[in-house]
């Protein structure tokens, strides 16, 4: 009777688990359905599938299925890019294979981890997973896994600057592949190798690895890897200041490139020989190439090419004078949506926009984009200060795990264990002092960078707030002139001509924006115009709405008014207040976007300019 309960209720929970009814005949056969479903990630009943089949495989103490449900949990995050919930579900499936002696098994559920925390930066955890899988593989022949793990702990070692240890296990990887006598794997060795080598700047072992691959590549005619070696020469070549070298085999790969049909690699060879050429003060020839490998890009529609490729482009128009043509380029490439653009490409796009402008006298674009480029540049700026922390932190740690996995490995006497832990403990001690004055000396250096950043925008805001004292106390200001600059936007020719110039006129003279509780129904009372009419206005010739365009002349007069010596009794507050904001911290954030800087900072450092 109890038997058949059972029985009942694992039916009625496959009803509401899954759409089939799964238990029909039997426990075992309904664990194998549910293994089948579960094994299909992209069902959205494959999750559901897994986790009541991990339930009942538990209740009837079947071990290997339940370890088989946790790794496909697993898997189906995986494959749908939630890899911390991933994590979770290896750590648990990975002791299940240990009890049950399947170590390939348990050894792929360590290399994921793995992977994960290398994913995120998070590389002593990493090494840790690895170390978990080599204990698993220490007597296997599963090839397959031991160059995956191999791989994976050379790119940790790389990553955390071990590179002694990083090439010691891509030597494994070298003599297993030549064990089993894939030719290829072993010329992708050799090419990683090569690789480490030149980041070591130990150029003539790069380049002897880099002949081994080339070699193998040729005998096997595999095109796209000879191009990408000979790719990888030019690099190293370029490192020896070895022109002809580098001219030479750059034009060997976009050769074959183009032998194959194979756009992409062809532009990014023409990009990187135009680049070599531009470095080189050969102009022309790099304009010539770069527009070749831009015309590839796009032809292919690969958006990352044709950013870099674009601002290069603008770049090289710019140190020869075609400010325009400059122009036109940079602001196409910095306007390209849907594109993982790299941050200091974009960060450079922006610097070059406000520099251009700034050399054709275009202050308040100069302006926009020097704003644009402080935001961009602080991205990179904390990313670089965290990989920094990063691997500071990453290093001693590794240091400090091997240290105690070498103390508990020996076996000798206690005084030399302990003779052995104090010089490991100074040893770490001195390290760690050493990095941490270092990483002080990194942080200083980048701060003094980004202050002479925050000053140059101190130094526009400056200049910008000059002009308009200068204009307030002439009393006049230009009416056609501006709206000559606007009329090509502006539609409506009795706007422009009539209400515009009162406007104008009324912010100037009057400065009702300075009332905390100035409406758009006061201002349209002032004027002797219609609420809705005078909004269009706004909207049409200042391209923003009556907030915004109220906030903007609040900020500009507080620009003012924080240089002025009449008002240097004024606090921060107090000048927020004056210019009609109702809290300092609606102003403090509404200066800092409008200008880049916050009106502290302003104030301290504008008479440096004045």
């Amino acid at each position: 009777m109890r038997k058949v309960y059972y029985h009942f209720w694992i039916y009625i929970l496959s009803i509401f688990v899954c759409p089939v009814h799964l238990f029909a005949v039997n426990d075992t056969l309904a664990l194998h359905n549910l293994m089948q479903k579960s094994e299909n990630f992209d069902d959205s009943y494959a999750l559901k599938a897994a986790t009541a089949g991990f339930m009942s495989a538990q209740k009837m103490n079947e071990n290997s299925f339940a370890a088989r449900f946790l790794y496909n949990t697993a898997k189906y995050h995986e494959y749908h890019e939630n890899y911390d919930s991933a994590n979770v579900y290896f750590e648990k499936a990975a002791p299940y294979f240990e009890k049950l002696n399947k170590n390939s098994d348990a050894a792929k559920c360590y290399i994921n981890i793995g992977v994960t925390h290398y994913y995120y930066g998070r590389f002593p955890l990493a090494l840790s997973a690895y170390n978990q899988a080599h204990k698993q593989l220490e007597n296997s022949t599963d090839t397959v896994l031991l160059l995956k793990l191999y791989n994976n702990l050379g790119l940790v070692y790389k990553s955390t600057g071990y590179y002694r240890k990083a090439i010691d296990n891509f030597h494994k990887i070298l003599h297993l592949n030549k064990d089993n006598k894939n030719q290829k794997n072993v010329a992708n060795a050799h090419q990683n190798l090569s690789t480490l080598y030149w980041e070591q700047k130990n150029y003539s072992s790069a380049l002897k690895c880099l002949g081994l691959a080339l070699e193998i590549f040729q005998k096997l005619d595999l095109k796209d890897d000879i191009a990408s070696v000979y790719n990888n020469y030019a690099l190293i070549y370029n490192s020896l200041n070895e022109d002809e070298k580098v001219i030479e085999n750059y034009q060997k790969a976009i050769d074959i490139y183009s032998q194959l049909n194979n756009k992409n690699g062809m532009a990014i060879a023409l990009s990187n020989k135009a680049m070599y050429l531009d470095k080189k003060g050969k102009k022309k020839e790099a304009e010539r190439f770069f527009k070749q490998s831009l015309t590839l890009f796009e032809t292919t529609r690969y958006d990352i090419g044709i950013f870099t490729t674009k601002l290069n482009l603008s770049k090289l128009y710019s140190e020869t004078g075609r400010k325009a043509q400059a122009l036109k380029l940079a602001e196409e490439a910095v306007k390209t949506e849907n594109t993982q653009r790299p941050l200091k490409y974009l960060s450079n796009g922006y610097l070059l926009l406000a520099q251009t402008y700034a050399d054709m006298h275009e202050k308040e674009k100069s302006v926009q984009y020097f704003q644009k480029y402080i935001v961009v540049n602080d991205s990179v700026f904390n990313m670089e200060i965290n990989k920094q922390i990063a691997e500071i932190r990453t290093k001693f740690e590794i240091e400090k795990a091997e240290a105690q996995l070498l103390l508990s490995g020996q076996t000798i006497q206690i005084q030399q264990l302990e003779i052995l832990k104090k010089r490991k403990t100074i040893t770490a001690v001195a390290v760690s002092l050493i990095l941490t004055f270092l990483l002080s000396i990194v942080l200083f250096l980048l701060y003094r960078q980004k202050n002479k950043l925050y000053l140059a925008l101190v130094e526009h805001n400056v200049y910008l707030a000059k002009a308009d004292i200068e204009k307030e106390q002439h009393h006049t200001m230009n009416i056609d002139t501006v709206n000559k600059e606007h009329s090509s936007e502006n539609k409506d020719e009795n706007l422009r001509t009539e209400l515009i110039p009162a406007i104008e006129k009324l912010m100037l003279e009057d400065k009702p924006f300075t009332q905390k509780q100035f409406a758009i129904n006061d201002m349209a009372q002032l004027l002797n115009t219609n609420r809705n009419y005078l909004s269009q206005i706004i909207n049409d010739y200042y391209h923003t709405n009556f907030n915004n365009y109220i906030n903007d002349l609040r900020i500009k007069e507080s620009r003012k008014i924080l240089i002025n010596s009449q008002f240097k009794h004024y606090s921060i507050e107090g000048v927020g207040e004056a210019v009609g904001f109702h809290s300092k911290a609606t102003f403090n954030t509404s200066f800092k976007k409008f200008t880049g800087v916050t009106p502290s900072f302003y104030k301290e450092n504008a008479d440096k300019f004045e």
